[in-house]
């Protein structure tokens, strides 16, 4: 998320980064300090604040498919595959630290490439049950990204639906299209995919998108509170949600 930081401390924000670029224990979703970490700087930010987050994609999109037998009806996959396994690992963490900032009042956008099954996990799952979430579509073209590349923004404000408002003009220009996606038959006859050498290049994102999305030096109105009550349960954490109506609760996997 190096280039969330860079736009925001470029419109005078303070901002904190996360990214296993910097530190690949502290900063790693997936090892006990990183998620230590991880939590201690969600708790940390207050009402009205803002949190981006792009979860690892690579076991979620439809590249991958064919190793990790994801499906809308199966998202979970093959877990007995490790990368399968780390997957659905930083989807329920993730989908904790969401909880959290969701009671703290805090402004979230999420990103995912267009097609991503991450929505499914039940972690997430729980989370737009019981909270209200906007999903919005983007090209990052019209940011200034070199590609296309469609992407679906997962936002707690509503206001995430007129960032196109707020796209840069930008000048047309003839470029070598990236080869993001690479079709070969596998011995058995059949027509699969895989990562093509641009692919890696297009997970950058454009300045111009998040000086876009991230929120003004007025903050609009934080969302109304939930109340959160977390506790360990032996294999995870019981978390407990007390809304406008009912007491609900799930068990979420850290």
């Amino acid at each position: 998320m190096m280039s969330v930081s860079l736009a925001n401390a470029g419109e005078g924000r303070r901002c904190v980064a996360f990214d296993i670029a910097y530190d690949k224990t502290w900063m790693n979703m997936l090892s006990d300090e990183g998620y230590v970490h991880a939590l201690y700087q969600v708790m940390n930010l207050a009402p009205g604040t803002f949190l981006t987050l792009a979860p690892v994609c690579s076991s979620w999109v439809f590249m991958s498919r064919g190793t990790t037998k994801r499906t809308k009806g199966r998202p979970l996959g093959d877990q007995e595959a490790p990368s399968v396994d780390a997957g659905n690992r930083m989807a329920s963490r993730v989908a904790i630290l969401l909880f959290i900032a969701c009671a703290k009042r805090v402004h979230i956008v999420m990103e995912q490439p267009r097609g991503s099954l991450l929505q499914e996990h039940p972690g997430m799952q729980a989370l737009f049950s019981r909270t209200t979430w906007y999903k919005h579509h983007i090209l990052m073209r019209n940011f200034g990204g070199p590609t296309d590349k469609g992407t679906w923004l997962y936002s707690s404000h509503k206001l995430i639906q007129d960032l196109y408002r707020f796209r840069p003009l930008l000048k047309k220009e003839h470029i070598e299209p990236p080869q993001l996606v690479e079709r070969y038959v596998d011995p058995s006859g059949r027509t699969c995919t895989k990562g093509g050498p641009d692919l890696k290049a297009s997970q950058a994102y454009p300045l111009e998108c998040l000086s876009c999305s991230a929120p003004p030096q007025a903050h609009p109105s934080p969302p109304p509170p939930i109340f959160l009550y977390i506790r360990n349960s032996g294999s995870g954490l019981l978390l407990r949600y007390y809304g406008q109506r009912s007491e609900r609760q799930c068990d979420a996997r850290p």
